[in-house]
């Protein structure tokens, strides 16, 4: 069977979206215009990281979600007959009722391989394939909690003692502040695992005295020399590649209390006045929330420029995306890919990204930005899910530590949709977003709703439809 590219499905025809009030729309335009001091068109979306060449088998790669009655050959006409050997594999559950159709493929040169990860999204037959790398016996763990204080050879020194029965150690990395030397309290281990066990450390190992937490990590692929424990790349100084780097590796700013020279506070609450903006939908089922947020943020936009026209649901919005972009089962990768479908129903779909740096200024701003627009309209945005936003269950205040913060600019984090409907402060002067969320009116203690802490950089990014 040869491989071809997959097709959205469930197209419909592009119309032409309009206000009530077409004859207004460029004083409208003016009034949106952003504060000076922040422009979107600064900040290219985040690059994708590639992965890290060490934590994968060698010029081998994996087929998942093959059809039943795939067989080598097929297998090899979809990667135009480069591989050198196919060998299928049945997945069982625990039931013995077969799950999946998969093979592993091996090549004959990484440039071989390359290319076959290309192909990851297109289809055999009529069903689309996931093809990815297949991970060795290597792993990056995340241990952070131990306190920064201590010096940085004793942190490693008990680290090494925890996990040397585990396997081969084959770096340490202890990200620290510049200005100080001290450890930001966490760090990073490339461990050969003996046999890929080492949870039963979770949840009660002491490094300096305090309880810590592990987990697995995917850092950046910029610091892929601090983990491996190799010599850094020479840059040109001064060059193009260099600043981009440097940016990366800039510490995402924690800021104190920057937003008390804003003066007056912008509160407001589309649950109280306008509820009709915000749709009702079911609780996620999956990796689907990309989808109920378009699906939300695309509702209320249209209700809010008086368009009676159709809003895409949830299923269509699923389906008419590119299957290439949801192959994972994990979601998609950035909502920007779902625009060539989203705006068959409007004018234009904008993502505008969280800036880059470690200047506050420029975080405020972005803030200031969006919550002009949220004031506005309810708006689709997306958030980093660090461990401590994982394990919150919604109710109160999600609150970051300063660990938490620091980690985004280490590590790959997915990322999670929500509706922002609200923004207020509490008794206790912590402003905060009010975030509808899409796991249903039972999660958390607001029906569905949680409060997120403002002036933490935790908001990614915020789509906008144009009508």
């Amino acid at each position: 069977m040869s491989s071809q590219s997959a097709e959205p499905s469930g197209k419909k025809k592009k119309r032409k979206a309009r206000t009530k009030h077409e004859d207004e729309d460029e004083d409208d335009e003016k009034k949106r215009k952003l504060n000076p001091s922040y422009s979107p068109t600064m900040w290219k979306s985040s690059s994708s990281e590639s992965e890290y060449e060490g934590l994968y088998l060698e010029n081998q790669l994996g087929v998942s979600k093959l059809p039943g009655n795939a067989t080598e050959e097929d297998v090899l006409e979809f990667f135009n007959r480069t591989p050198v050997k196919v060998k299928l594999i049945d997945v069982f559950n625990k039931k013995n009722v077969i799950v999946d159709h998969q093979a592993d493929v091996f090549f004959a040169s990484r440039s071989a391989t390359k290319e076959g990860l290309k192909l990851n999204g297109r289809m055999m037959g009529k069903q689309v394939l996931y093809v990815a790398r297949r991970g060795n016996s290597r792993e990056i763990i995340c241990v952070s909690g131990f306190n920064n204080e201590v010096n940085i050879d004793v942190i490693k020194g008990e680290i090494r003692r925890k996990f040397r029965r585990r396997g081969k150690i084959l770096n340490i990395f202890l990200p620290v502040e510049d200005s100080t030397g001290l450890s930001l309290g966490f760090g990073y281990i490339f461990i050969d695992l003996k046999e890929k066990k080492y949870k039963d450390l979770i949840g009660h190992t002491e490094i300096t005295g305090r309880k810590v937490e592990i987990r697995s990590a995917t850092p950046k692929l910029c610091y892929r020399a601090e983990i491996e424990g190799k010599q850094q790349p020479v840059l040109e100084k001064g060059s193009d590649e260099e600043k981009k780097i440097a940016l990366k590796k800039t510490l995402l700013p924690i800021p104190p209390n920057l937003h008390n020279s804003w003066g007056p506070q912008k509160r407001f609450s589309w649950r109280k006045d306008k509820p009709d903006l915000i749709p009702e939908t079911p609780a996620q089922v999956a990796s689907e929330c990309w989808a109920i947020g378009l699906h939300r943020g695309h509702s209320a936009s249209c209700k809010q420029a008086g368009i009676n026209g159709p809003v895409p649901t949830i299923p269509e919005i699923l389906e008419g995306v590119d299957a290439a972009h949801q192959v994972s089962g994990e979601g998609i990768r950035s909502s920007k890919l779902a625009s060539t479908f989203m705006e068959q129903y409007c004018k234009k779909m904008v993502v505008h990204r969280r800036p880059r740096g470690g200047d506050v200024t420029l975080f405020e701003d972005f803030e200031r930005f969006l919550i002009d627009i949220a004031s506005k309209i309810p708006v689709m945005v997306t958030v980093e899910c660090v461990p401590g936003f994982q394990s919150f269950d919604g109710r109160g205040i999600y609150r970051p530590n300063d660990i938490d913060c620091y980690l985004r600019t280490f590590e790959k984090f997915p990322v999670h949709c929500l509706f922002l409907t609200g923004s207020d402060i509490d008794e206790n002067g912590i402003e905060y977003f009010q975030l509808q969320e899409t796991w249903g009116k039972k999660y958390g203690d607001d029906e569905g709703f949680i409060k997120m802490e403002r002036h933490k950089c935790l908001i990614k990014s915020v789509v906008v439809f144009e009508h």
